[in-house]
C-alpha cells in the first residue's frame, strides 16, 4: 500500500479526517480481511427476545382484561340508556296518553335490556332502587 511505503500515515489521516490510530486499524483490517474488512458493522442493542415476549404477553393480557371490563360497562350503560329512554317516552306522553301503557315495541326493548344485563352477570335488582334484603 502506498501509504505504508511512503510513511505518510499522518498526512493521510489528516486528509480523511480520522486519527492515526483509526487509520492503522483500517489498514490492518483491509490487509487481514480485504475490502470487506472496511465495511462498518454496528452492533445493535442486545435484546432478550424471551423477556420482550413475556412483557408483551403480560401487557396484552392486561389489555384484554381491561377490554372485557369496558365491554361490560358499555353494555350496562347502553342498557341503562335504553331503559330510561323508554321510561321517558312514557313520561312525556309519547305513548298513547289514553292508556298510559308500554307499547309492544317498548316492552320488547325492556325485555332485551334485561336479558342483556343477565347475560353479562349484572343483577337486575340494582335498578330497582331498593335492595331485596
Amino acid at each position: 500500500m502506498l501509504v505504508i511505503e511512503d510513511g505518510l500515515i499522518s498526512e493521510a489521516a489528516r486528509v480523511v479526517r480520522v486519527t492515526r490510530q483509526t487509520l492503522h486499524i483500517w489498514i490492518n483490517k483491509s490487509m487481514k480481511e480485504g475490502i470487506s474488512g472496511l465495511v462498518a458493522v454496528k452492533s445493535g442493542p442486545k435484546i432478550d427476545y424471551e423477556v420482550r415476549y413475556q412483557e408483551t404477553y403480560r401487557v396484552n393480557k392486561e389489555l384484554q382484561k381491561e377490554n372485557r371490563t369496558l365491554q361490560r360497562r358499555l353494555v350496562t350503560l347502553e342498557a341503562i340508556h335504553i331503559f330510561f329512554t323508554t321510561l321517558l317516552e312514557v313520561i312525556f306522553d309519547v305513548v298513547s296518553p289514553k292508556y298510559m301503557r308500554f307499547s309492544a315495541i317498548q316492552k320488547w326493548r325492556i325485555v332485551e335490556v334485561m336479558r342483556n344485563l343477565k347475560e353479562h352477570g349484572i343483577p337486575i335488582k340494582e335498578f330497582r332502587g331498593v335492595s331485596n334484603t
